[in-house]
């Protein structure tokens, strides 16, 4: 059984794509921007605040919903 980034780091039938669970794109939500699952949070935008050095507790003040 592989762990959940391994299974993230699976392609799918030769597409080499990676897989995120909690990443999705909807070409009708936010132009098809790769978001957290289920929010209007580009995932874009979260790894940009963890680059930036930001703590947990920040990123969440800004974006509750995470």
């Amino acid at each position: 059984m592989l762990s959940a980034s391994e299974s993230e780091r699976q392609t799918l039938g030769g597409d080499h794509h990676m897989r995120f669970e909690r990443i999705t794109t909807d070409p009708e939500q936010m132009g098809g921007v790769p978001c957290i699952r289920g929010l209007r949070i580009p995932a874009a935008t979260v790894i940009d605040m963890v680059a930036q050095g930001m703590t947990v507790d920040e990123i969440i003040a800004a974006y509750p919903d995470l």
